[in-house]
This record gives structure tokens, sequence and C-alpha cells, in this order.
């Protein structure tokens, strides 16, 4: 990660000035609160409050580039203060180990990321993989004009590709990676972790969840068929590298880390009622997928592509369990039981792998 170290907001102000007339990458934003010429939450307040039309590389719009501002004694009254400016700004205390700023930036970064990546779907734009390049294709909306314009992009169609790509296939895990696998770890560790908590974690970190054969996912994206009524939401939704390959997109729920995958009845060993209720919900997922009436809807939605997802679901801590029962595994051949151990020592591994390769 490159970092610009400036003294003063005034000297900020001027880095920024300078970003914006070069159009040059701009990603987050560390800010003390004591800085040579006042209260760094003045700055924060500034870039807030910036015309929209000041955009940075990507066409991101700069006043909601992510903050994460550094308090040594946050009052009340600065809090409030902050929240006024923005409400979903984290502040982080001083002192503090550098990893507790690296997770900080992680998450503001990671959330922008995410939201970023909605607004260019609704914008019709994803990125895919044909013919050995990446290409990025316009999605189920036919756009009329050669601008992208959201709440937080304003940029042409070409300039957005490349955000696309940057986003995507951000290249940074070497660094945050392990700040991620530790992030994980804890709140497998801790009983009060829910769903909702884990599905934010990996809206920020899909790479726990999806390899590198996927280009692109959605998270909780509502299809709806209006002439039906039909309606799903799956937690994930993942488009392959080559998105025209329609049996290789993958359906992806989630459920707590924190329920048995088996029980004992009274002959035999079976899924637990957990497992049984996620299967079916995959399974309704498929056949909406399948049912004919949806087909030209689901064209439209998917630029072209008709999806027939595989079905996965992450559920239970213990991977011991799926390994004590393999005659179970084999009789749900339609759907993938992973659990969250599974995830994280996956994730480990690549980290080790990827450090490995940086070192040598």
């Amino acid at each position: 990660m490159d970092v610009v170290p400036v003294p003063s907001i005034s000297d900020a102000k001027d880095s920024l000035r300078s970003i914006v007339a070069l159009r040059g990458r701009l990603d987050a934003l560390l800010v003390a609160d004591n800085l040579r010429d006042g209260h760094g939450f003045t700055l924060v307040e500034w870039l807030r409050t910036l015309p929209e039309t000041l955009v940075v590389g990507g066409g991101l719009r700069c006043r909601f580039v992510p903050v994460v501002p550094m308090c040594a004694y946050p009052t009340e009254d600065s809090m409030r203060w902050l929240h006024r400016i923005d409400a979903s700004i984290k502040c982080i205390q001083k002192p503090f180990h550098h990893r507790n700023a690296i997770r900080a930036l992680d998450f503001a970064i990671g959330t922008y990321r995410h939201d970023v990546m909605i607004e260019l779907d609704r914008a019709g734009l994803a990125i895919t993989y044909d013919n050995n390049r990446f290409e990025i294709v316009e999605g189920y909306m036919t756009r009329p004009f050669a601008l992208v314009q959201t709440k937080l992009v304003d940029s042409t169609f070409d300039e957005a590709g490349q955000l696309c790509r940057r986003m995507v296939l951000s290249a940074e895990r070497a660094s945050t990676g392990a700040i991620a696998v530790e992030e994980l770890e804890e709140m497998l560790n801790d009983p009060r972790s829910t769903e909702t908590a884990m599905h934010s974690f990996f809206e920020r970190h899909p790479e726990f969840l999806a390899d590198q054969n996927y280009s692109w996912h959605w998270s909780e994206l509502t299809l709806r068929n209006d002439t039906t009524s039909n309606e799903i939401r799956p937690d994930f939704l993942f488009r392959p590298l080559i998105a025209h390959i329609p049996w290789d997109w993958n359906i992806l729920d989630l459920k707590s880390p924190h329920v048995k995958l088996t029980s004992y009845g009274r002959f035999h060993r079976d899924w637990s009622s957990h497992v049984h209720h996620v299967v079916r919900q995959l399974r309704n997922y498929r056949n909406f997928f399948r049912d004919e009436r949806n087909r030209q809807f689901l064209s439209e939605r998917f630029g072209g592509v008709v999806p027939r997802p595989r079905l996965t679901a992450v559920i239970g801590k213990d991977y011991g369990e799926i390994q004590s029962v393999a005659d179970l595994v084999e009789d749900l051949v339609d759907v993938r039981i992973r659990t969250y151990d599974e995830l994280l020592t996956f994730q480990r591994e690549q980290i080790y792998r990827l450090r490995s390769a940086l070192d040598g």
C-alpha cells in the first residue's frame, strides 16, 4: 500500500487537490485528531462536503473516500461531531497497535469496495474472462451513454472497467489477509457471533468464499419475477470468470457456525435439522433458476446467461463432523456442505503460500 504522510490539514487539502487534478488513486484517509493547524475531524468534515464533481482514479467521487480517524482522548462531544459528519465512520483510539490500524483500514476499504461493486453492477458492469483476457461486460441494462454515474462513481465506461479490475482482482492480501484470518478466527471463537456478523465479514472478504475461478459476486441479491411474483434472495451469488458457462455459477448460503451438523437418530446418524433446512432452501433457489417462466427475466438480468448454479452451504464449525460422516456427504450429491473451520484453514494456507512466494 502506498502511503503519503502529510503534517497538517492544509497540506492534506493540497495533496487531495493534486490527486484530483491528476485523477490519481486514493483508496483511504488515515486522519489523526491533532494536526499542526487544527483538529483532524475538520479535515473529515471538509472532505465530506466536497462537490460531487471532484473525482479521483477510477472516477470515484472524492467526498465518499473511506476515512479512519485516530483519536487520543475521544470525548462525547467529539464523537457526536464525528457522527454528524458521517455516522458510518469508526474511530480508533490512540495509542494503538499497528495491526489495529490495518484492521480498521481493511474494514473501511472492504465495506466501501462492496458498495462500489454493487453500484457498478446496477450500472450494468461486470468483469469476465474470455479468449484468454479479462473483459468488462455490460450487464442486463443497456445504457444509452458511455458514462457510469452513480452516487459513488462518475466515470467513463473504460475507466469504470479499470476500476472493476482493480477491485475484483485486488492483490493486497499479503498484508491484510493475515489480519482477516485473525478476525474470522476471533469471530468463530465468540459464541455471540451471529449470521449477520458473518455475512458482513464475507462481504468485505469474499475471497474466503470464492477462489480464483470467480470474477464477480453479489450479496443478498433479490431476484424477483414480477410476472409470477416468484422471488429469492440468496446470501451470495458468484459469477465465474467465463460468465457464459451457466453451470459454473455458485449460490452460497451462510448459516450459524455454532450449530451442529449431525444428529443421532434412533438407529443411525443423520444430518441435523439445521443442515436439512439450508439444503431445502438452496434447492428452492435452484428451482427458481430452472423454472422456464423465469428464463427471460434471468437472461436479461445476467447479460444473456441463464445460470444453473452449483449449491453450497457454509454451516457449523467443526470440519471433523463432516469427515466422520462421509456416507452422508455422498448422499448429498447436489449440495456442498462447507464448515467455517474449512474456510479458515484454506485461507490461512493461501496466505502462507503467498507470503512464502513473496519472501522467495
